[in-house]
């Protein structure tokens, strides 16, 4: 601004005012009028103005527990609390409160763990990128760790990629998953890389994304504004002796937005360079603190990258230079902890400073509440055809607390005939509020009842969920129940199964409230939910015996409330069993209970159920279906005779028998029984779960039994027990 003039021979000077923040070039003239042809000479000065600095680095002493001396560690925050983690050696973490300024000592890290950058999603602690054992040949750790802090225990995480290993890499969390950048490969010697991966811990899983454009270790990274910013470190290279020496001034900038890397102008460059730095953001500010480089004594500068204009700023200088540890930012507060004094490893520092810009402030980060996980408590799979397999699902969901659930291990003990399928590699975190499907397969190979037990092992509260497993094998009887929609529900009919054999998946579903009311049914629960088509179709496939069955369909209309709103067919082995369906006209009202039983012979092994919706066919929004029930009507009616028999001597000797007079019913079952010994006649009737409806002692044999008047629709068993033989029917309430 201006144009002053020095007119005066000798030294002079001007001063000028009001020039804010930037870089200014000043061109100073000079004019010799003493010669015959006035001379004009220029130079141009440029000058950067950096604006006040405030606030300082202050010492912070605590008023309990003392910090143990480390370097090459990590310092971040977990709720309302600060962890000191790892180091050289094994070390225990140390926990940090801010409000009460007390340190106390908790688990030892499980390995030694020294040159990462740790980073806090969700509540959990994640170390990744980082190396263990000693100069100059530290060796990269192979796998991730996560740290719970609320129980004070770690978990093993993710298998890193093994052509990808490496150590003192920066890492950051954007989006709920983790993203590791740069590092070396042997320690201090070389092999440095500019490999750049992001980790999902939802799924377990690693993506190799662009190289960085340049190669770099002994650095932090830091996400601002959708963007990853690494800036400061260097080149180790004890192999050549320039440990120290070959420092990386630019800045490259990642933005996750087009998934492009660029590097600022070299204008930009950090101001001094070096290494061994840590990295915060404060005020939309990149802030590079500490570090280490030539110089005997660790840096002690903070530099502060804005953002807008590409230019750094010198803040007040640490209390004490240092290197090798992190920074916590909280409430705009920049806390630091440990780490080195000099150059290499030595004058291990055991003080905290604190950097306010302003007015000091007060950590008032949110606690941390540890989450639930919940699950079924069991799961019946009901009778099974031999050497048939079926499934059901294991719903785990993340609930009542802010803090994210290591899956850490699932075992299943017990019958062999069960198996699992977890979702994802082991360990995988359900986030909070998320849930993830453990599928359980039943394949039985002998018609003996058989149960197991799934145990699912997690960071979550009781830190571990069991569900009971059971089920037996069917023989030739094949029978489901399935709550369309949704999980598993024991009614008076039995147990219905979590929904199974659906198609397209994962499908639509839809629930009421457990508040509403169905009418026509004391069994509410299989009507609230609900599987609906997508595009107008919906089907279902179930594995059974060839043979003829039963197939009740079971229907609320819980979203509609008139006729002519949901209309669809339903086809059953390729033949039409029901045109024009109205669910509503059916029940009469919404919120009502009704069902459509059906027969249908399978000649292919699987029983397909299709529901069409589509203009073609008439059909009016989409299909949906609240329960199916499947019953093998063949079996049975092949079952209504019945011989019990004992082996003597290799012979056969036919005694007990055991006749139903009509199977399936919608009435009473009438069984006769007959036998040649006049020994009394023990009959049990059980439901599919084994439970004891009704026993009948001292039957005598020649008469006929009457039961199930009262009984619901369903699958039952009759045991006829006569001395030691015995007879199992199968029979069907309608």
């Amino acid at each position: 601004p201006g144009n002053p003039t020095i007119t005066s021979p000798g030294n002079s000077s001007t001063t000028v005012t009001g020039l804010m923040e930037g870089t200014f070039i000043f061109r100073l003239s000079v004019q010799d009028n003493n010669i015959p042809i006035a001379a004009l000479a220029t130079d141009d000065v440029t000058i950067t103005v950096n604006p006040v600095q405030n606030g300082n680095w202050q010492t912070l002493s605590p008023i309990s527990g003392t910090i143990i001396a480390r370097e090459e560690n990590a310092y971040v925050k977990a709720g309302n609390k600060f962890y000191l983690i790892g180091g050289r050696g094994i070390v225990p973490v140390q926990e940090y409160n801010p409000i009460n300024k007390t340190w106390t000592n908790k688990a030892n890290v499980p390995v030694e763990l020294n040159h990462f950058q740790a980073v806090t999603l969700n509540g959990l602690v994640y170390v990744s990128g980082a190396f263990t054992g000693q100069y100059p040949h530290e060796i990269p750790v192979s796998q991730g760790y996560i740290y719970n802090s609320l129980t004070d225990k770690w978990y093993a995480g993710a298998q890193l990629p093994t052509a990808r290993l490496r150590g003192s890499a920066g890492a950051v969390v954007y989006q709920s998953k983790i993203y590791l950048v740069g590092g070396i490969v042997d320690g201090h010697w070389n092999g440095w890389v500019k490999w750049f991966d992001e980790y999902d811990p939802a799924t377990n899983t690693w993506r190799t994304l662009p190289d960085a454009p340049r190669v770099r270790d002994h650095f932090h990274a830091a996400v601002i504004n959708g963007k990853l910013y690494v800036a400061s470190g260097r080149r180790s290279s004890a192999s050549t002796g320039e440990v120290f020496n070959l420092t990386v001034a630019e800045v490259d900038v990642y933005d996750f937005t087009t998934g492009l890397w660029s590097t600022l102008p070299a204008g930009s460059n950090l101001p001094i360079p070096r290494a061994g730095a840590t990295t915060s953001v404060l005020n939309n500010e990149l802030l590079i603190i500490g570090g280490e480089s030539p110089q005997p004594a660790a840096h002690g500068e903070t530099h502060a990258l804005n953002l807008q204009t590409n230019i750094w700023r010198r803040l007040p200088d640490l209390v004490q230079g240092r290197h090798g540890t992190q920074v916590i930012e909280s409430n705009s507060g920049l806390y630091i902890s440990s780490g080195a004094g000099n150059q290499g490893g030595s004058n291990l520092l055991t003080s905290q400073e604190v950097y306010y810009p302003g007015a000091p402030t007060t950590p008032n980060d949110p606690v941390l509440t540890q989450s639930q996980l919940t699950a079924v408590s069991s799961v019946n799979f009901g009778s099974v055809p031999v050497n048939t397999e079926t499934s059901r699902t294991v719903t785990l969901t993340n609930t009542t607390g802010n803090q994210d659930i290591v899956i850490s291990s699932i075992n299943l003990s017990g019958a062999t005939t069960f198996t699992y399928t977890s979702p994802y590699t082991l360990p995988f975190v359900l986030q909070v509020g998320q849930s993830a499907d453990v599928t359980v397969k039943f394949k039985p190979v002998t018609s003996a009842p058989q149960t197991a037990s799934l145990v699912i092992n997690h960071s979550g509260q009781t830190l571990s969920n069991t569900t009971a497993l059971s089920g037996q094998g069917g023989g030739a009887l094949s029978s489901y129940k399935v709550n369309g929609g949704g999980s598993q529900q024991t009614t008076s009919l039995g147990v219905f199964s979590a929904d199974v054999n659906f198609a397209p998946s994962p499908g639509n579903t839809f629930s009421i409230a457990t508040s509403i009311n169905i009418l026509n049914t004391t069994d509410d629960a299989i009507y609230r939910s609900e599987r609906y088509g997508t595009n107008g179709v919906l089907s279902y496939a179930f594995p059974v015996v060839n043979g003829t069955y039963t197939v009740r369909l079971h229907f609320s209309e819980n979203y509609h409330a008139a006729v002519g709103r949901r209309i669809f067919d339903i086809t059953m082995e390729g033949v039409k069993v029901k045109d024009n369906f109205d669910v509503f006209a059916k029940a009469g009202a919404a919120f009502t209970a009704t069902t459509e039983t059906f027969q249908v012979n399978v000649t292919d092994g699987v029983l397909n159920i299709n529901f069409s919706s589509l203009a073609a066919d008439g059909g009016v929004d989409q299909p949906k279906v609240s329960a199916i029930e499947i019953f093998d009507v063949t079996a049975a009616q092949s079952a209504n005779t019945s011989v019990g028999s004992n082996s003597i001597s290799g012979e056969t000797m036919q005694k007990l028998s055991v006749k139903t007079l009509e199977n399936p019913t919608d009435h009473q079952f009438t069984l006769k029984i007959s036998s040649g010994s006049a020994k009394p006649v023990t009959l049990s009737i059980y439901n599919t779960v084994g439970q004891l409806l009704e026993a009948r002692n001292n039957v005598s044999p020649g008469g006929v039994q009457l039961f199930g008047l009262s009984y619901r629709p369903g699958l039952y068993y009759a045991e006829i027990r006569q001395g030691n033989e015995k007879v199992i029917m199968k029979l069907i309430k309608q």
